[in-house]
């Protein structure tokens, strides 16, 4: 029935490698009750692992039945753990929290086995279990657990029965008990059994085989067969647990486990609550949207971007259809259409500016210490000031006049990143206005920055020298501005943080020297990393020279129209490009963001949306957390079930289910509060902003809601599941 021949495993870690099993070879017999003796670390277990298909890193032959399992697909061995073989352990291995008569039904539910109820409590009979099926696991004796190890293993009428040191943790007249009833419920099947007793091998087998240091020393029959290696013919079949079968444990799970998951139910419900105010809320500006768009918003930028969306254009949507966004991967700034952009009639615009694919290295020299930062709240504006002089407010000096001068942004509070404010050399939570005027940001060139050695290149030294380098660009703060009315919301520009304008003529000014640097000269030639030795393909080599400064084309351009007007000129310009693309290569500004700064109602819904984002964050982080921990704490579970021939899918989806049942019921409690509360807002709001019915949660938004709940649940609880189903379940069973 199953046949090993020269079968090898080892060990290995860092400082050496230790052999288990060497050249092994047996053959075992239906209807044989084979014992396999040996010292503590001889490798029997090892070896009943590897018959039992939990071990299957190993080298040699293995034969069962007509099968070479070495040439089996993987997916197979769970399969045939569950329809061939029954594992008895040493310490039972059973469910603690689940009850007799449910741990027997493991074995049968992944063969999706009918009339399971009546071979349970035929089994449970037969092993004198009969009184206690209800009754949880963890409250029967040793004895009583080790006859429900063995009801588990039979009860799917196994070919392979193998027993793990059965009677290890027994006394005398109990496992004189388990013996005798393994002995009579083990006819016309294969029994192996690793054991220390051989008392108990001597009394109940018809062979021994005896294992020094991974190798058989001795073959003893004390029931000589004369049976030859019978034929068994094996047809793997996919296996598995029914998703009935998978919802049930998950309830059972949560059930037992209640209080643990009252937390995440509690963090759950508090950010469905706040998604569906916000939903509500934002659906009732929908006819206010449409009033401020032409008289408010005609300032915000138009943006061309590389990323481009299909089927954007809402005036092909019908509101009865639902339509798929794809991301495209085609470049939209490609060199023809950036050659056609130029020639966007000027009167159209007050100004133009663009971002790149390269941020400036800058240098800060802070209480005497040198730092390098990288993208720190650098963003570019047109050469001309006519879109700022518009838009924004000098506070304090002046506007630049020249590529070498920058300003300081502030946001409507007055307020300026502290990195910022430390990249000037500035460490103090309250200064004047006037004190950041005349400061200096040097921007480093890749010449300074980066020295040769051989054919790689490595970081300068960042100190005061390579601070005071002629070579360096320094740039001059000229004034300060604040942002006008609506405009202090604007996040493309980011407000929030404020941060240092400059003028887009920099860029060329930097990518001229940075393109004969010698890094860039260097790496151009080169098909390899010049920092790492990587080998590079021509879009890695690419993206590499773009990164050190070596010119390119934009991935952002923004267009400031002069009015409502002129931008729909542009917009219409920008689609004649190709009227045949049905891709829209540009983003307005103006569909996306609401001017509604003086409206209390807008200041409400934003204070909503903040919290349910950050709620729904943190309850996506405590899911992990606690879908982790989860998998640690069922780490024997897992092992168990794999044991058993449950799949690797069982397992992720065993964890899924569990955190989908908290999701849905978090989500409909969520809205059933937001239905009660709804009433009072509105009149609230009413009061305040005298527009009518702003909370108004339909149908369609309840299943969104359900539906964002069980997708973020399903996320959140993903990596740790996916990282459970890929326990190795010997390791677990350990």
């Amino acid at each position: 029935m199953i046949k090993l021949d020269n079968i090898n495993k080892s060990y290995k870690n860092k400082k050496n490698r230790q052999e288990v099993l060497k050249n092994l070879s047996i053959t075992l017999r239906k209807g044989e009750f084979t014992s396999i003796i040996g010292e503590s670390g001889s490798g029997k277990t090892t070896l009943l692992n590897i018959i039992g298909l939990l071990d299957k890193d190993f080298e040699g032959n293995f034969f069962m039945g007509n099968k070479d399992v070495k040439l089996m697909k993987k997916r197979y061995y769970d399969y045939l753990r569950n329809e061939m073989i029954g594992f008895v352990f040493q310490d039972y291995n059973l469910i603690e929290h689940l009850s007799v008569y449910k741990n027997i039904e493991l074995s049968l539910s992944l063969k999706k086995e009918k009339n399971k109820r009546k071979k349970i409590f035929e089994i449970l009979d037969e092993v004198g279990l009969l009184e206690f099926s209800n009754k949880r696991v963890s409250k029967l004796s040793g004895g009583q657990k080790q006859r429900v190890a063995i009801a588990r293993a039979l009860v799917k009428n196994p070919k392979i029965l193998l027993l793990d040191e059965p009677t290890g943790a027994l006394d005398s007249k109990t496992s004189e008990e388990i013996m005798n009833l393994i002995k009579r419920l083990s006819k016309d099947k294969l029994v192996v059994m690793v054991t220390h007793n051989n008392q108990i091998a001597n009394r109940y087998s018809d062979r021994i085989i005896k294992i020094k240091d991974g190798t058989v020393i001795e073959y003893k029959y004390l029931n000589k067969s004369n049976k030859e290696v019978e034929e068994v013919i094996l047809n793997p079949k996919k296996s598995g647990f029914s998703y009935i079968y998978l919802l049930k444990l998950s309830l059972n799970n949560l059930r037992v486990k209640f209080f643990r998951n009252l937390l995440t139910f509690i963090a759950f419900t508090i950010s469905i609550i706040g998604i569906c105010l916000v939903i509500s809320i934002s659906s009732g500006f929908n006819s206010q949207v449409e009033k401020l768009k032409e008289n408010t918003l005609a300032n915000y930028p138009i943006v061309i971007s590389n990323n481009s969306l299909e089927n954007e254009d809402e005036k092909d949507f019908e509101k009865d259809k639902i339509y798929s966004l794809e991301n495209s991967s085609a470049k939209v700034i490609t060199k023809d259409y950036f050659e056609y952009f130029k020639k966007l009639d000027k009167n159209s615009y007050l100004g133009l500016s663009y971002n790149y694919d390269y941020s400036f290295n800058i240098l800060s020299n802070f209480n005497g210490k040198v730092k390098l930062y990288n993208n720190i709240g650098m963003y570019s504006i047109p050469d001309d000031n006519t879109y700022i002089k518009e838009n924004y407010n000098i506070v304090f000096g002046r506007l630049p006049k020249n590529s070498h001068e920058v300003v300081i942004n502030i946001n409507k509070n007055n307020q300026l990143d502290k990195e910022i404010l430390n990249l000037l050399g500035i460490n103090s939570k309250k200064i004047k206005i006037e004190s950041v005027i005349g400061k200096k940001i040097k921007i480093v060139l890749n010449d300074t920055l980066f020295k040769r050695q051989d054919n790689y290149f490595y970081f300068n030294e960042i100190n005061k020298s390579m601070y005071n380098n002629s070579r360096n660009i320094t740039l001059t703060i000229t004034g300060v501005i604040k942002a006008k009315g609506s405009l202090e919301f604007n996040s493309v520009m980011n407000e929030g943080m404020g941060g240092i304008y400059y003028r887009n003529s920099l860029f060329g000014e930097v990518f001229s020297k940075n393109n004969k640097s010698e890094v860039v000269l260097f790496q151009n030639k080169k098909n390899y990393d010049v920092f790492s030795g990587k080998k590079l393909d021509l879009k890695e080599k690419n993206d590499i020279l773009i990164s050190l400064g070596k010119e390119n084309l934009p991935y952002l351009i923004y267009i400031y129209p002069k009015n409502y007007e002129e931008k729909e000129n542009i917009k219409n310009y920008l689609d004649n490009y190709s009227k045949e693309n049905s891709k829209k290569r540009y983003i307005d500004m103006a569909d996306d963001v609401i001017d509604v700064s003086k409206n209390l109602v807008f200041g409400v819904s934003t204070v909503l949306f903040v919290f349910s984002f950050i709620s729904l964050l943190i309850t996506l982080i405590l899911i992990m957390i606690i879908t982790y921990t989860s998998t640690i704490e069922r780490k024997k579970e897992i092992g168990i079930i794999r044991s058993l021939g449950g799949r690797r899918k069982d397992i992720k989806r065993l964890f899924t289910f569990d955190i989908m049942f908290i999701s849905l019921i978090s989500s409909i409690i969520g809205i059933i509060i937001v239905k009660i509360i709804s009433m009072p807002i509105n009149n609230l709001l009413y009061n305040l902003t005298e527009i009518k019915s702003l909370v108004e949660f339909s149908f369609d938004k309840t299943i969104f809601v359900i539906l964002l709940g069980i997708i973020t649940a399903v996320i959140g609880s993903l990596i740790p599941a996916i990282k459970a189903s890929k326990f190795d379940p010997v390791t677990c069973l350990k």
